[in-house]
C-alpha cells in the first residue's frame, strides 16, 4: 500500500481557523486497482491531527522521519506510486512545511523543525489504500448491510453521522472501520461493536468539553471492541483529555492494548506539552476510595502505554488496577510503560496478577503505595520513577507511605534502574517476598528507609534476596514504634512470629550521607545508645524464633556506621566481607563478622587501544589521553570499577560501547548481569546511561539510556563515559 504524505493544512475547527500539523493520506494501490472505485479527495487521518502551532511557527526547512514501527531503523519511503525512486529519509520539509513522498504499511513518524526540535511523533501509523474500496454509512440499516457486503471486503468502512446500534455486531476482519469528524455510534439494548483492530473513545461518544465532558463509557465500550481471543489482540488509541465519571473498565476482558501519545506530545486544546503524557485521564472531583481509574481487573495480556492519570493530591483511587480483588485466580501478562500517575491512593495496583513489566512510568504524590503488589510475583520494574508517597506520614503501619510495597508471594520480582526520592518509605519487602532482586536503583531522601525486607507472619520465608549495585542517599532519619526506619536498609523480623527464615545479600551498593557512628546493639536496659541513623539496620522485635542470614560484601560507605543490631538473643549475622569504617566497638551479642577485610588497594587500570570496541566492532576509538582514570579494587570476589573516558570517537551507531574488565577477571557466572547508572557524554548532551556487566563475561557494555536500544551519535572526540560499577568476579 502507497501513500502520498502532505504535513500542513488549514482546517476550520469550531469555526475558528487555525494553523495545525496534519498528515493528509492519500493512498494508493501496490497492486492491480481492478474494480476498485478511487477516493474522491484525499483521506485525512484523523489521529495526526494535533496541537495548535502558535502563530508565526513554521515547519519550513524541517524534517520528517520514517521508522519501522518500535525502532529507530529507518523504514524507505519513496518518490513514486510504484516505488521505483527511494525518497530521503529523513525528508526536508519544503518552504511551506510539506512533503510529497510514497510509503509502504506501518511507520513511525517523527516530525522536527528547521532547528532539529522535534514536534511530533507518532507511532504505527497504517497508510492505508484510498484507491480500495471506501463504503459511507450515516444510518444504522447501512452499516448492518456493510457487515456483510461483498463490496466492503478489502476495503474501509466511514461512519459519517451518529448511528445507534441495537444488535450485538462482530466486525469482520476483511474490513476496515473509520469515523469521519462528527460520526460515533452509541448503544441501546443488546447493542454491542467487538472484533475491531482499533478503536478511539470519539467513536463511541462526542468528547464535547475535554476534560470535563464523561467519556467513562465511551472508553469503556472502545476497550470492549478491541478486546478478544488470543488470535484477536485490539488497541484503543487516544489522544487528548478526557474526563471520566465512573471507571474505564476492562475488567474480565483479554488480550487488549491502550495506547496515548508518548510524553511530551502537545495536544488539543492550546495545552502546552507538560509533564504528564500527551493523553490524560481525568477523574471526577468526589472519586470512590479504592476505585480504579483504569480497571484492567480478572483481565490476561492486557497493556497500557504512554497514558497520564491525574487524581487529586492525597485523594482518591487507584491509576490501574491489575489482577483479582480476591480469590487465588492469577491474571497475568501485563506492560505498563511510560505512564504517569499523579495522586489517588495507589499508582499502580496488583493482586493476583504475575508477570506484569512496568518500564519507565512516572508516579507520585500517592497517599498509600506508588505501588502496591500482592501475590503478584514474576515481575519486572525497570526504570520507574517514584516520588512524593504520603511523604508526611509518622505512622506504625509498615505499607502506608511506600514508593513500593511487596507482600505475600511477591517472588521472583525484579526491580532495576529508575529512581525512588522523597517517599516516606522505599522499597518494602514484607512476608514471603523471596527471590527478590533491586540492582541500580538510585534512592535518596526516603524519611524512614529505603530498602525493608521485614519477615512480618508465622511460617514466613523470605530467601534469596539481593540488593546490589544501588546509590543511597540521605533519609533514614525517622522510625515506628518497632524501630523500622533510621537506616538506609532495614532486616529482619518483628510481631509475634515463629519458624521463619530471611536470607539474602547486600553487595555493590554505595551508602553515603548517614551517620558518622557505628551504633551499637542494646545495652541492658534495653535502650538504643548514640546516634540514629545506620546505613544497615539488622532488627528483631516482639517474640520471633527462627533463622537469619544475610551477606554484606563489597559495599562503598561515605560517613556512614555499618550495622545497627538490637537482636538480644538472635542468630549470627553473616557479614562476609565489605570495606567499611567505624567498626570501633562493634559486639554484637549473638552476631559475628567473618572474612572482614580494610583498606582495599585501588590499582590503575594502563591504557590500551584494544581495551575498547562496542556493539558494531571497533567503532569506539579511544586515544591514551582519552582515558582520564580507569581504577580497580577487590576485595573478596567483588570487583568496584571507577573510569572516567572523555574525546573519545564513535562511529557506525552502535547501541553500545564496551570496555574489559581490568585484571583478567572474569564477571561471576552463577550470578544475574549487574547495572549501574552512569554519565553519558554523546551527542552534545550528557545523560543518565548504563554499565552493564554481563555474567560469565569479560566486559563491561556502557548504553546511552536505560532502554538498551538508543543508538550512539557519531561525532569525533566528543564522547564521554564516566561513572562506577561494582559487580562480583569468578
Amino acid at each position: 500500500m502507497n501513500a502520498m504524505l502532505t504535513t500542513d493544512a488549514m482546517m476550520m475547527i469550531g469555526g475558528n481557523m487555525f494553523n495545525r500539523l496534519i498528515l493528509l493520506l492519500v493512498l494508493f494501490t501496490l497492486t492491480a486497482c481492478g474494480d476498485a472505485t478511487a477516493a474522491s479527495k484525499g483521506q485525512v487521518f484523523d489521529a495526526l491531527l494535533v496541537s495548535q502551532r502558535a502563530g508565526g511557527v513554521t515547519l519550513a526547512g524541517g524534517k520528517a522521519y520514517f521508522y519501522v514501527p518500535g525502532t529507530t531503523t529507518y523504514k524507505a519511503i519513496y518518490a513514486d506510486r510504484n516505488k521505483t525512486t527511494p525518497a530521503a529519509n529523513p525528508y526536508t520539509l519544503s518552504a511551506d512545511g510539506t512533503a510529497m513522498v510514497y510509503g509502504d504499511g506501518l511507520y513511525d513518524v517523527k516530525i522536527t523543525n528547521s532547528a532539529g526540535v522535534q514536534k511530533f511523533l507518532w507511532e504505527d501509523v497504517q497508510l492505508r489504500d484510498a484507491l480500495s474500496t471506501f463504503i459511507e454509512v450515516s444510518t444504522y440499516a447501512e452499516l448492518l448491510a456493510s457487515v456483510t457486503s461483498a463490496d466492503a471486503a478489502g476495503g474501509t468502512v466511514r461512519v459519517t453521522a451518529p448511528i445507534v446500534v441495537t444488535s450485538a455486531i462482530s466486525w469482520p476482519s476483511d474490513r476496515a472501520i473509520e469515523f469521519s469528524p462528527g460520526g460515533y455510534v452509541t448503544f441501546t439494548g443488546s447493542g454491542a461493536l467487538t472484533g475491531l483492530k482499533e478503536a478511539r473513545p470519539e467513536w463511541f461518544a462526542v468528547n464535547t468539553t475535554p476534560g470535563t465532558t464523561d467519556m467513562s463509557g465511551a472508553w469503556t465500550k472502545a476497550i470492549a471492541a478491541v478486546s478478544g481471543s488470543s488470535a484477536h489482540v485490539g488497541t484503543v488509541l487516544a489522544q487528548g483529555r478526557y474526563g471520566i465519571a465512573s471507571s474505564i473498565d476492562g475488567s474480565g476482558k483479554n488480550n487488549y492494548t491502550i495506547r496515548g501519545v508518548p510524553a511530551g506530545t502537545p495536544y488539543g486544546g492550546g495545552e502546552a506539552a507538560s509533564a504528564y503524557a500527551g493523553t490524560v485521564i481525568v477523574p471526577a472531583a468526589g472519586w470512590a476510595a479504592d476505585t480504579p481509574v483504569i480497571n484492567m481487573r480478572q483481565s490476561k495480556n492486557s497493556h497500557v502505554y504512554d497514558v497520564g492519570i491525574l487524581m487529586a493530591n492525597g485523594g482518591n483511587g487507584y491509576g490501574i488496577a491489575l489482577g483479582n480483588t480476591s480469590g487465588t485466580d492469577t491474571y497475568p501478562n501485563h506492560n505498563i510503560e511510560r505512564v504517569a500517575v499523579f495522586g489517588g491512593q495507589r499508582g499502580i495496583s496488583a493482586r493476583y496478577a504475575g508477570l506484569i513489566k512496568a518500564t519507565g512510568n512516572n508516579i507520585s504524590n500517592a497517599s498509600e503505595q506508588g505501588v502496591y503488589s500482592e501475590v503478584s510475583g514474576d515481575s519486572d520494574y525497570d526504570g520507574n520513577y517514584i516520588q512524593n508517597t504520603n511523604v508526611s506520614y509518622i505512622g506504625d503501619t509498615l505499607s502506608t507511605g511506600a514508593a513500593m510495597y511487596f507482600v505475600d508471594g511477591g517472588g521472583g520480582v525484579s526491580i532495576r534502574g529508575g529512581k525512588i526520592e522523597y517517599n516516606a518509605k522505599g522499597i518494602v519487602f514484607a512476608k514471603n517476598s523471596s527471590r527478590t532482586r533491586v540492582t541500580g536503583v538510585e534512592f535518596d531522601a526516603n524519611r524512614f528507609f529505603h530498602i525493608a525486607s521485614m519477615s512480618t507472619g508465622t511460617g514466613t520465608i523470605d530467601f534469596n534476596n539481593t540488593i546490589v549495585g544501588n546509590s543511597f542517599s540521605g533519609g533514614g532519619t525517622v522510625e515506628d514504634s518497632s524501630g523500622i526506619g533510621k537506616a538506609s536498609i532495614v532486616v529482619g523480623h518483628y510481631g509475634t512470629v515463629s519458624s521463619i527464615m530471611s536470607r539474602g545479600t547486600v553487595t555493590g551498593n554505595s551508602f553515603t550521607q548517614n551517620s558518622d557512628g557505628l551504633i551499637n546493639p542494646e545495652d541492658g536496659t534495653g535502650v538504643n545508645p548514640g546516634p540514629t541513623t545506620a546505613a544497615i539496620k539488622l532488627l528483631k522485635g516482639g517474640a520471633v524464633t527462627g533463622s537469619m542470614y544475610w551477606q554484606v560484601s563489597g559495599n562503598m560507605m561515605a560517613v556512614s556506621s555499618l550495622l545497627y543490631n538490637i537482636y538480644a538473643d538472635g542468630p549470627s549475622i553473616y557479614v562476609k566481607s565489605g570495606d567499611f569504617s567505624n567498626l570501633a566497638n562493634y559486639s554484637a551479642n549473638g552476631a559475628s563478622i567473618r572474612n572482614y577485610q580494610l583498606e582495599p588497594v585501588w590499582s590503575n587500570f594502563a591504557f590500551d587501544a584494544a581495551n575498547f570496541s562496542a556493539s558494531t566492532g571497533n567503532h569506539w576509538t579511544v586515544a591514551s589521553g582519552d582515558q582520564k582514570h580507569i581504577r580497580y579494587t577487590v576485595s573478596g570476589k567483588v570487583m568496584t570499577l571507577t573510569f572516567s573516558i572523555f574525546t573519545t570517537t564513535v562511529s557506525n551507531a552502535p547501541t553500545y560501547l564496551t570496555l574489559k574488565v581490568p585484571g583478567g577477571y572474569t564477571v561471576e557466572s552463577q550470578a544475574d548481569s549487574f547495572y549501574s547508572h552512569v554519565f553519558i557524554r554523546n551527542g552534545g548532551a550528557t545523560q543518565s546511561g548504563v554499565a552493564f556487566a554481563t555474567q560469565a563475561g569479560t566486559t563491561i557494555r556502557f548504553y546511552k539510556d536505560p532502554s538498551f536500544t538508543t543508538a550512539y551519535t557519531n561525532e569525533t572526540d566528543l564522547t564521554g563515559v564516566f561513572g562506577t560499577i561494582t559487580f562480583p568476579i569468578q
